[in-house]
């Protein structure tokens, strides 16, 4: 259940973030509508990821222009978890807005997912 109630969490911030609200002069709310085409897109994605554990078809979508990575001496690289055809393990690779690179060839992507979040000890509560 506590993923049923993650994905509703998430389409609820996206109903949200698609709200228009239409205001009188005097400030008092005239209505409240949202853009359903746009939700409608962000709650397909929210689901899609969750059913597919994160992962995106290359056919479905690619990631997004890269941002300069000073990782990178600046250039417009992002690293992602890709899985490629006819290998068995997914492994890290770089998107440089044109396609996937291990930095030695092009890779064959079927599917991408942004990098998991680094371990981290817990922190005190002081």
């Amino acid at each position: 259940m506590q993923e049923l109630e993650k994905i509703l969490e998430e389409i609820n911030e996206a109903l949200e973030e698609n709200k228009v609200i239409e205001l009188n002069g005097d400030g008092t709310v005239n209505r409240c509508i949202i853009d359903v085409a746009s939700a409608w897109g962000s709650i397909k994605a929210i689901i899609h990821d969750h059913i597919n554990d994160g992962w995106i078809p290359v056919d479905e979508r690619l990631p997004e222009e890269p941002k300069e990575n000073p990782e990178f001496e600046g250039k417009k690289i992002e690293l992602y978890l890709v899985t490629v055809k006819g290998t068995k393990y997914p492994f890290r690779a770089m998107w440089n807005g044109k396609f996937f690179t291990d930095g030695w060839s092009k890779c064959n992507v079927i599917a991408w997912r942004p990098l998991p979040e680094p371990y981290r000890t817990e922190r005190s509560r002081e």
